[in-house]
């Protein structure tokens, strides 16, 4: 009995330390960061998605207050290995654009070619942030230097920014926003999502050879809610998340990309999703992957490039 009650206190003094020498994923700022846990892998797309010449790979994503200062090499390495199954994404949430003077140069140790397209700072005094285009130069082309809404009304907290592309025979116009976040029922957020309706059209008609206009971004409010009324009310505008949950803790679909059937259904691949990072590269570990990357999954979608573009 002695005997088995030595044993069972050597056994819990060993896990205690195997637990004290664990190593963690990151940690909170300001104390010290460890070795990266063995269960963190490179993530892809699912092999049937993987890089083809005729199809672009869009996401949008919002990167948890990303800056240069927030994320240690290790980390920008890991949103690096989510990036990179892109050909362009809208990012949020960039407080400065030094960190993708950063994301841009780990690309190239990588051997590829990344630019970005930055949107002036936009929000409150308290928060600001810069909305990006970060895209595979090597594939896809920047056909202007973007434009940031001028927001004379003050309708919204972060004024929505558009630019056009092109890759391959596909040209568009994306446009990206980050709506207001505050309470469930705020009555601004609706104001914001009513313009962004208005936006949509004004940008659709401000230029008749460019019809694919593609309108993406962290809207803030679940995929079925009716705030988005005018926005469904644009001639065959088509929402791709319908319920998927864009945020890791999986309860919430807030992250969307959307476009008129009319214009760009032919473009469109018929395939999208949520790319599940904080499961393939965390092992579902919510705060090493909140930490270190964000508390957002990219939402994906892909798109035909070989076809002639019909605008």
């Amino acid at each position: 009995m002695r005997k088995r009650h030595f044993l069972l206190i050597a056994l819990a003094a060993v896990s205690a330390l195997l637990l004290i020498l664990r190593p963690d994923a990151c940690s909170l700022r300001g104390e010290q960061k460890s070795t990266p846990p063995p269960h963190v892998n490179r993530t892809t797309l699912p092999p049937q998605l993987a890089e083809k010449p005729d199809l672009m790979r869009l996401a949008t994503f919002n990167i948890r207050q990303f800056s240069s200062n927030s994320r240690d090499d290790w980390e920008l390495a890991r949103i690096c290995d989510v990036l990179d199954d892109f050909d362009i994404v809208a990012m949020q949430e960039v407080f400065d654009t030094k960190a993708l003077d950063r994301c841009a140069a780990e690309m190239k140790k990588r051997g590829l070619s990344f630019s970005w397209l930055a949107s002036r700072k936009v929000g409150t005094r308290r928060w600001k942030e810069y909305y990006v285009f970060f895209y595979r130069s090597d594939r896809v082309k920047a056909l202007d230097k973007g434009t940031t809404y001028p927001d004379r009304e003050s309708v919204f907290i972060r004024e929505p920014f558009w630019a056009s592309f092109r890759c391959g025979k596909f040209d568009f116009t994306l446009i990206t926003v980050h709506v207001l976040m505050k309470t469930p029922k705020a009555p601004e957020r609706k104001k914001e999502l009513d313009a962004l309706a208005r936006i949509y059209r004004m940008v659709q008609d401000g230029d008749e050879k460019e019809n694919d206009v593609i309108l993406l971004g962290d809207f803030n409010e679940n995929a079925d809610s009716k705030r988005f009324e005018k926005l469904r009310a644009v001639e065959t505008m088509h929402m791709l998340n319908d319920g998927l949950k864009t945020n890791i803790y999986d309860s919430l679909s807030i992250d969307n990309i959307m476009f008129q059937d009319r214009y760009t259904a032919r473009e469109y691949a018929g395939k999208c999703g949520v790319l599940k990072f904080d499961v393939h590269m965390f092992g579902d570990d919510d705060r090493a992957a909140r930490l270190a990357v964000s508390d957002h999954r990219p939402f994906w979608a892909l798109f035909r490039t070989d076809r002639k573009d019909d605008d």
